[in-house]
């Protein structure tokens, strides 16, 4: 049992880690900015908290309700910068 907790823990942090590693490869290959150290906490407690959820559906997490708050922001620069983007390659 340990050891299935340990290896979902390690399958939980490699996916956090490629959320990250693909928003870093989004600011440096694009012309998207950002400050990604605001949000690299609040995905690694989103992917925590919605790995935990897919085991226990009656867990209440409040670290990843505030996370999703956190992280809307950043959906909302990636939707703004994609709706610029399209703008540009229209004109």
């Amino acid at each position: 049992m340990i050891f299935l907790i340990a290896v979902r823990y390690k399958i939980v942090l490699f996916i956090a880690f490629i959320i990250n590693k693909l928003l870093e490869e989004l600011i440096f290959l694009t012309a998207f900015k950002t400050d990604k150290s605001k949000y690299r906490a609040d995905l690694l407690a989103i992917t925590v908290c919605a790995a935990e959820y897919r085991y226990n559906f009656d867990l209440y997490c409040k670290a990843y309700f505030e996370s999703v708050v956190v992280c809307d922001e950043l959906l909302t620069e990636l939707i703004k910068f994609e709706a610029d983007t399209q703008e540009e390659i229209l004109e």
